[in-house]
């Protein structure tokens, strides 16, 4: 088996850069949705969720980053 020539690579590195830019604006352009069925046994169903921004601190901070995530 001989080795690929270079077009045939630069053909083929052209259709995945495509392919996935394609993919990605697929996916960042589909609406996300959160689908809640309501519970058939006794109580209640109930999603919610959000996103908080804090204030950035006065301070200069070093090289640290803090991420909370809160499940209520």
């Amino acid at each position: 088996m001989g080795d690929i020539s270079k077009k045939t690579l630069a053909v083929l590195v052209i259709v995945a850069i495509v392919l996935s830019a394609v993919a990605t604006w697929k996916v960042l352009s589909t609406p996300t949705t959160v689908i809640v069925k309501p519970s058939t046994a006794e109580g209640k169903s109930q999603v919610s969720f959000g996103i908080g921004v804090e204030p950035a601190p006065s301070v200069p901070v070093e090289k640290t980053g803090q991420v909370r995530f809160v499940v209520q």
